[in-house]
């Protein structure tokens, strides 16, 4: 009974319009926090036509296997990790994986929201307001820590002609709308240079991160505007846990790297993990985080 009361209370008007404008008042004080130190950052490592920003959180070896992936099979493009950790060691550890492998790393300060999926888009969105608008690039966009390029993926010969390219995905319940899942999102930068993205969730209309921005960008395109991706998933199984590359052949997707159950416990994890590695990255030899 308490799941429907729960629902039921969240969808009273006055709820959700308090819960509405506590979102505005988090997202806009986050937002506002350390902007100079994302221009310096956006300054610091500009040059670059395309870039690929990765959200991190609490997980060094799913990063590990993020910027090797990338290190092969991302053609023409930068990977950036933008850290959201909350544990310190993980940061800690995360940054020297991206000295040793030579990626940009930014450390994001501390993000107020609780709810994995709006504080992984107000991360999101931090980086695009104070990182993506500094450097100006011709194509940004996002890909999940724990979404792995096993193929080559050459990012802007995907999108040209293109003013998105990702894994679509429509509103539920045969709601109208659709957004580009956040583990696979790139945008052409002049597209939205003017327009103010919000890759928070959309759940009153059925989407999740990035969803709000349907009524400001991906309604605003028409079918040819759009690269999707597509094809058959893969899956395997360690244990009870399956893990699928639900992006399509060009990409190995390990769900819920930060927070499955599963995946917090240590020999399921290593399993996963050296999975990978054996078999798309070149072996277990390979890996630079120090965890077993």
């Amino acid at each position: 009974m308490a799941h429907p009361v729960i629902r039921y209370i969240h969808q009273i008007p006055a709820i959700k319009r308090a819960k509405a404008f506590r979102h505005r008042i988090f997202s806009g004080f986050f937002l506002s926090r350390d902007r100079k130190r994302g221009r310096d950052f956006a300054e610091k490592i500009g040059g670059n036509r395309v870039y690929a920003f990765a959200i991190a959180f609490n997980t060094p070896w799913a990063i590990d296997a993020l910027t090797k992936s990338w290190e092969i099979n991302g053609t023409g493009s930068r990977l950036i990790v933008v850290d959201n950790s909350r544990d310190q060691n993980s940061r800690a550890e995360i940054a020297r994986i991206c000295r040793l492998r030579d990626t940009p790393y930014f450390a994001l300060p501390s993000n107020p929201e609780n709810h994995a999926n709006r504080n992984h888009g107000l991360a999101m969105s931090w980086t695009f307001h104070n990182i993506v608008r500094h450097l100006q690039p011709e194509i940004f966009g996002y890909i999940d820590h724990d979404n792995f390029p096993i193929r080559e993926v050459d990012v802007a010969a995907r999108m040209h002609g293109k003013l998105a390219y990702g894994h679509r995905r429509s509103a539920a319940g045969g709601r109208p709308g659709w957004y580009l899942w956040a583990g696979l999102c790139f945008m052409r930068f002049s597209a939205v240079e003017h327009i103010d993205l919000d890759f928070a969730p959309a759940f009153d209309e059925g989407m999740d991160t990035g969803g709000a921005n349907w009524h400001r960008f991906y309604s605003t395109l028409a079918a040819d505007d759009v690269e999707v991706e597509r094809g058959m998933p893969s899956s395997f199984r360690v244990d009870r846990l399956k893990a699928l590359a639900d992006t399509g052949a060009t990409f190995f997707h390990v769900g819920g790297a930060s927070y499955d159950r599963l995946l917090t416990k240590d020999e399921v994890r290593r399993r996963v993990r050296d999975h990978v590695w054996q078999n798309y990255l070149g072996g277990v030899e390979h890996r630079m985080d120090g965890t077993e």
